[in-house]
């Protein structure tokens, strides 16, 4: 499968274990999965200890039961998001078919009814949850590495005007039409007028 081959064969999952019957029913399904990934999990019930956890471990993959009648929930999802700086994806499963996930304020990747998984929904999910992280990854660092060009960029224009204004060489640009695009200042101090004056006018 590409998809597999695109990701770590190796996937570290957290699983925030606040539901018995539902563990045992993800752990299982887990174990079904027959692929090229190698699944390891570690599961965690003190809401105390996801922060530090996902700081120190940095998982590749979360999991979160969501118990309607569990009091830590919406503590251990705020502690998740607070603690997930690094966009590491989320997939809720829940056995409420009218979940208000809005109303959770957290960005999940994907979110699946108990009642109806299978080995192969929680393979594809796990797949897709980690090809859409590695291009969010990739779309970031693409961000970033054009955000440093543009800063390059306008050092050197700035280095660039620095240099030409201060020199005694006469320095005209036009574009290919022939209209003027900028005089540097050796013009202004030869000729006396301003630059904005030559640039306006026909001073071909």
């Amino acid at each position: 499968m590409l998809l597999v081959q695109a990701i770590n064969s190796t996937v570290d999952i957290l699983l925030v274990d606040n539901y018995l019957a539902a563990t045992v029913q993800i752990e299982q399904h887990l174990a079904e999965i027959k692929s090229d990934l190698i699944l390891q999990l570690t599961k965690i019930r003190d809401p105390d200890d996801i922060s530090n956890l996902i700081q120190s471990e940095h998982p590749d993959l979360i999991f979160f039961i969501f118990n309607q009648s569990e009091i830590n929930n919406l503590i251990s999802l705020s502690r998740i998001t607070e603690a997930n700086v690094h966009d590491i994806p989320i997939i809720l499963f829940t056995t409420e078919l009218d979940i208000d996930l809005v109303s959770l304020s957290v960005d999940l990747d994907n979110y699946l009814i108990l009642s109806e998984i299978s080995a192969v929904l929680l393979e594809s999910s796990i797949i897709f949850a980690l090809q859409k992280s590695k291009q969010k990854q990739e779309l970031n660092s693409l961000r970033q590495e054009n955000a440093e060009l543009s800063s390059q960029l306008v050092t050197t224009k700035n280095l660039f005007q620095t240099i030409i204004d201060n020199t005694s060489t006469l320095v005209w640009m036009c574009d290919s039409l022939g209209n003027t695009t900028f005089f540097n200042q050796a013009w202004s101090r030869v000729l006396g007028q301003e630059n904005e004056t030559k640039s306006n006018s026909n001073w071909m």
